[in-house]
């Protein structure tokens, strides 16, 4: 039963009866005992209650000697164990022989408690009944919370708790259990006395901080007291920092020397002193002496003596052993300077300002002599700017206006040893340039929201416009691009990008990253040509076969296997038009090959086509090698072979001679003085003169509703249908600038820059 709470009516029942003398009234009779009992199943402990409500808790039949009830006996009721009360001390037996009291139980849980009922001298039954903790039952601390102590050691004051009822009674005899964060309790577990209180003595573990103890019984919310423990003395230094550094003699080493004082467990003790002493080598340390900071540390900055090879230094303190440090002196300017340039990066594009970022380093501990920055071009090298350890400035490089340079940046040191990093740069000066992107050192392709480009290592990378992180399509290969004139090229679609390595050699030089997955094509990378979801290449050496992938699928089809290994072409539309060995012109087209061109190659040669999936045009020429004649020469919508320029000397090439796109073809013709301009054919087959000036003019780019970019004189322009108005002059032709048509916009494609530009 609960503690300190009125037993409940009993499920066993103890029968006392008496032989008593004759002729006295039976409440009064004197009694010898004997004893019987009925017994049932023990009641569960059941919640407190207010004792007001309960009608007894013990009952007691006395009989005569023939089994018969006694009335009117006098009953008392004893308490023989346990301190608890029974009320009232003495009651008389109903009609039935039946005497009834409450039994209150005592606070002790760690025995049985016994009551006993008295009929007479020597009649007697007991009853017993074990008290539990109640529901609502508390440890409190007494003392001990808050100590601070040593790590390891016992705290100077026991832990004390006593286990209170809700009424503030204490309980006696009940376990408590006591349960460390760190160290140990003795003992373990210890049992509340008269007062309900129970103590240990706590011993802190040896890890510096605070440290907590519980106390634990059933039936009530342990509690937790908690204590601070500090380090233990000094008794050891730790070398944390600083050892196996060189540097020049007399120098000052580039990061200082750290020990850390801790106790006999680790912990860290702080206010601990130390001294510094040079042991060889000369040189001196700063400071000499101190005391350790909050977290047992002390640092001092080393300055080499002038002995070449190992130094040393040690650190004590008190008498606790040493600990030392070693570095190698070496002779000032043993090594060139180190430079490092940030920008410009490779394929920069001046506009016509450019960034120089450069910092020089030298084992000299007066750092480098001087950073120059040089501008290298065909008209010779010239200095742009200067300074000490570095040189952080903007340049002007106007009057290079649409040509490719060099900058070279050059650290020299003391000993005049230099270093030199170079970078190519492009220079455009154009305000209708725009910058859309940059990245990596050549940028390839781009679109709302990717851009494609290889990296300065040569690997090649898809980022998302706005920073959004970095793909590596296939890791770092020097050989990837080496010139301005590389035949590098790749173009995003969507499911990913197709690029060529421009390494001829490589043994795999055509890839498809899609999807995730990089996809070796093989062939050579001079063939690779992609538009929309299709891409197009043929093999390495002579006439061999060609393939297109459809991109947005992933699959890749062998169209022939008798085509030229250079310039064929591929529409948005999946068209292919390729020359052969015979030199004639086919089409591929919705899984049909259709000869264009069929005649006698000992007369003509048919080759370069071009196609935008509506027209083919290509270069018509006689025989090679002596006296050949050309002529641009195309296949319309309708079939019909339509002639553009008559036969003539003037050897023409594709994408700078002729072009196609939307229905529109563009083509160069000499005019007036025999001066080359070029001339537009609209897909009605209109055809008009498109550029007007006075000197020689060849395409750059044709766009989708017969736009024109064109070079002339060292410039670029764009000309717009019916080509009335004067041309827009939007740049230097010098640069291997690439300019493409996305629908109606203009982008300029140099070096590691994509523009859009106005006209």
């Amino acid at each position: 039963e609960v503690a300190g709470e009125t037993v409940p009516p009993p499920e066993r029942t103890v029968h006392t009866t008496a032989a008593c003398g004759t002729g006295l009234p039976y409440w009064s009779r004197t009694c010898a005992a004997s004893e019987s009992a009925s017994a049932a199943p023990a009641v569960p402990l059941r919640a407190a209650g207010p004792t007001g409500t309960m009608a007894d808790s013990l009952a007691a039949q006395v009989r005569d000697q023939y089994g018969n009830p006694v009335p009117q006996a006098a009953v008392v009721w004893t308490v023989r164990s346990g301190g608890g009360t029974v009320s009232p001390a003495t009651s008389t037996t109903s009609a039935q022989g039946i005497a009834r009291a409450l039994w209150t139980l005592g606070t002790r849980v760690d025995s049985v408690q016994v009551a006993d009922a008295a009929a007479g001298v020597a009649l007697r039954t007991e009853f017993t009944a074990t008290a539990a903790v109640p529901m609502g039952a508390a440890l409190v601390v007494r003392y001990g919370g808050g100590q601070t102590g040593t790590v390891g050691a016992a705290l100077p004051e026991p832990v004390k708790v006593a286990l209170l009822l809700a009424t503030g009674v204490p309980v006696v005899g009940a376990t408590v259990t006591w349960t460390p964060t760190a160290g140990t309790a003795s003992p373990q577990t210890s049992v509340t006395d008269g007062n309900g209180e129970a103590s240990t003595t706590w011993t802190l573990g040896t890890t510096a901080g605070a440290q907590g103890l519980t106390a634990s019984s059933p039936g009530a919310a342990p509690v937790t007291v908690s204590a601070t423990a500090q380090p233990g003395p000094a008794a050891q230094v730790l070398r944390i920092s600083g050892d196996g550094q060189s540097g020049p003699v007399g120098s000052t080493l580039a990061h200082p020397l750290v020990v850390r004082v801790a106790d006999q467990h680790g912990n860290s003790v702080a206010g601990a002193p130390v001294a510094w002493a040079v042991t060889s080598g000369g040189g001196s340390v700063s400071p000499v002496t101190g005391t350790t900071d909050a977290e047992g540390r002390f640092s001092t900055a080393w300055t080499l003596g002038g002995t070449r090879g190992t130094q040393t230094v040690r650190a004590s303190s008190g008498t606790l052993p040493p600990v030392s440090f070693t570095a190698t002196a070496n002779a000032i300017n043993d090594t060139p300077p180190q430079l490092s340039v940030t920008a410009p990066v490779l394929n920069s594009v001046a506009r016509p300002g450019l960034r120089v970022d450069a910092d020089c380093t030298d084992d000299d501990p007066a750092g480098c002599a001087s950073v120059r920055v040089y501008l290298v071009s065909p008209d010779g090298r010239a200095q742009l700017a200067s300074g000490t350890t570095g040189d952080h400035t903007t340049v002007s490089l106007a009057g290079f206006d649409g040509k490719e340079v060099t900058v070279e940046v050059v650290g020299t040191d003391s000993r005049n040893q230099t270093v030199t990093v170079s970078r190519r740069v492009y220079v455009e000066s154009s305000a209708r340039w725009a910058e859309e992107a940059s990245a990596g050192a050549l940028l390839l392709d781009l679109d709302a929201q990717r851009v494609l480009f290889f990296d300065v290592d040569g690997s090649a990378r898809i980022a998302t416009r706005g920073g959004g992180g970095e793909t590596i399509l296939r890791g770092a290969d020097p050989a990837a691009f080496t010139a301005a004139d590389s035949p590098a090229r790749g173009w995003l679609h969507s499911q990913g990008a197709v690029f060529t390595t421009g390494d001829s050699d490589a043994a795999e030089a055509n890839f498809d990253w899609h999807n995730g997955t990089l996809v070796s094509l093989g062939g050579s990378p001079t063939s690779l040509r992609a538009a929309g979801d299709w891409a197009i290449w043929t093999g390495k050496l002579g006439y061999t076969a060609i393939y297109r992938r459809d991109l947005a699928s992933g699959t890749t089809a062998q169209l022939a296997g008798d085509a030229a290994n250079i310039d064929q072409a591929v529409a948005a539309n999946g068209d292919v038009a390729f020359w052969n060995s015979s030199y004639d012109i086919v089409r591929y087209r919705n899984g049909v090959l259709t000869p264009l061109t069929s005649d006698d190659d000992a007369v003509t040669w048919n080759v370069f086509p071009e196609t935008d999936g509506t027209n083919v045009v290509f270069r018509s020429s006689t025989p090679c090698c002596t006296n050949q004649v050309y002529a641009i020469e195309m296949i319309a919508a309708d079939g019909s072979r339509v002639s553009l320029t008559p036969a003539s000397s003037r050897e023409v090439y594709p994408r700078t001679d002729y072009a196609a796109n939307g229905g529109w073809v563009a083509y160069t013709l000499p005019g007036a003085g025999g001066i080359v301009q070029v001339w537009t054919r609209s897909p009605d087959g209109t055809l008009r003169q498109a550029t007007q000036l006075g000197t020689a003019s060849s395409i750059r780019a044709l766009g989708p509703n017969g736009e024109l970019a064109f070079a002339s004189n060292g410039r670029l322009y764009v000309a717009l249908p019916p080509y009335t108005s004067a041309a827009v002059d939007v740049g230097a032709a010098g640069n291997p600038v690439r300019l493409e048509w996305r629908g109606s916009d203009l982008f300029a494609f140099l070096g590691r820059s994509a523009f859009r530009v106005s006209y």
